[in-house]
């Protein structure tokens, strides 16, 4: 199943190309000087966008948490907003008919183009969601004292100072449609130890092979001795890769195509270098989620595709804002409580069943291991995504305990 649905998204125009090729610059990792008229635009580790004074969402301005505007007090709890809008009755059915991979490759996208916070830095203080009482799932005693335990993010030094200089944060990756989920997007570290830059304390030594321009795939995974406790596969350039097995997924896929176009290329250029057999596979592997993620994605959200390409346009400055880097959360709703696993007859699989997605966020190996395996596990899988219809709403009060996060991301600033 992986391996038609890594056919599938290959397009033959690109494929047609690998030959003759003639573009010899590649994107930076970072994103510098991607942009040549504006060399430091859609680079890693610079601050999201901030719309102009006085519209910081701050209460002072410039560094309090926000309050209502109707009288300055406090704003209710996040999660009892995520309860009252999402906890009513049952599941339903999205009415845009597609499925619950459109719904993990919003999440995808967000892995690849945010990341909030400081480079080797920590986070700022703590910031408790209340809970309200009585809550099924964290106040089932009635004791009205929880509370969910976030921590503000680490701001970028010297900000929040005052009206002129209001608290600012970074985005640690590219806002761009370049994988740095697979990628990653620190300068010059593709092949060596990944450093801090995107988070996350383990990462792979070797992220290529350094030979035929392959990604290092063996490294990927942990090995048949992991328990469910652990996580599976080892942080590529994202530590979002073990948050859900649908992240696991679209990565090793990606990490599996992005090889297969590699032997092509070598083999129809046995004068290229390992760097350049690399950097192409890798740009026509970016191409194929641009447009996945351009046409098949974002189309049934705006409900019409996007108009033709009309060229680079240098002037438009795509940094991301602070309130799209948490607004585009909006799929947490989406995200439906049972993962799916089924087979090519859409049928149950025999071995494990469909899970409790609030079983998996973090123990991929439980996943496959009810799959007897990764690739009888990763195929069960793909097809419950392609087969499960998106749902429009959760099950009553978050039970994936997923969804009550967007808005408690949005409410912590």
């Amino acid at each position: 199943m992986l391996g038609r649905l890594i056919e599938a998204i290959a397009f033959a125009s690109l494929l047609g190309a690998v030959a003759v090729v003639l573009a010899r610059e590649y994107r930076s990792q970072d994103g510098t000087n991607n942009n040549q008229a504006h060399s430091t635009w859609c680079t890693a580790g610079q601050p999201f966008y901030y719309p102009v004074a006085p519209h910081y969402p701050y209460g002072d301005g410039y560094s309090m948490r926000n309050t209502s505007v109707l009288d300055g007090s406090p704003l209710p709890s996040a999660r009892l907003v995520s309860n009252t809008l999402f906890g009513r009755g049952a599941i339903r059915k999205n009415s845009r008919q597609v499925s619950e991979m459109h719904t993990y490759w919003g999440l995808f996208i967000t892995g690849d183009t945010v990341k909030s916070g400081i480079a080797g830095g920590s986070n700022g203080p703590a910031v408790p969601v209340a809970v309200p009482t009585g809550d099924p799932w964290f106040d089932s005693t009635s004791s009205g004292d929880q509370v969910l335990w976030f921590s503000r993010l680490g701001a970028v030094p010297g900000t929040g100072t005052g009206p002129t200089n209001p608290l600012r944060f970074s985005n640690q990756f590219t806002p761009l449609l370049d994988l740095d989920s697979l990628y990653h997007s620190a300068p010059e570290t593709s092949g060596g130890d990944h450093g801090s830059a995107s988070g996350g304390a383990e990462r792979i030594p070797n992220l290529r092979t350094f030979q035929g321009g392959y990604l290092n795939l063996s490294a990927l995974y942990r090995g048949p001795t992991v328990t469910p406790q652990q996580s599976l596969w080892r942080s590529v350039a994202s530590d979002r890769l073990n948050n859900s097995p649908p992240m696991g997924l679209f990565t090793t896929v990606f990490m599996r195509e992005h090889n297969r176009l590699a032997a092509q290329l070598a083999a129809a250029n046995l004068d290229w270098s390992d760097e350049t057999v690399f950097q192409e596979a890798r740009r026509l592997v970016i191409a194929i989620y641009q447009k996945i993620s351009s046409r098949e994605y974002l189309a049934p959200i705006i409900g019409t595709p996007l108009p033709p390409y009309r060229g680079y346009n240098a002037s438009v400055d795509p940094t991301v804002s602070q309130l799209f880097a948490f607004a585009f959360r909006y799929a947490h709703p989406e995200v439906n409580d049972v993962l799916a696993r089924l087979d090519v007859h859409q049928n149950e699989v025999a071995s494990g069943g469909n899970l409790p997605l609030r079983t998996c966020l973090y123990r991929l190996q439980s996943v496959l291991n009810a799959g007897n395996g990764i690739e009888p596990g990763l195929e069960a899988m793909t097809y419950g995504l392609a087969y499960t219809q998106q749902v429009r709403a959760p099950t009553p009060l978050s039970s994936s305990g997923v969804v009550l996060f967007g808005f408690a991301e949005v409410l912590c600033l």
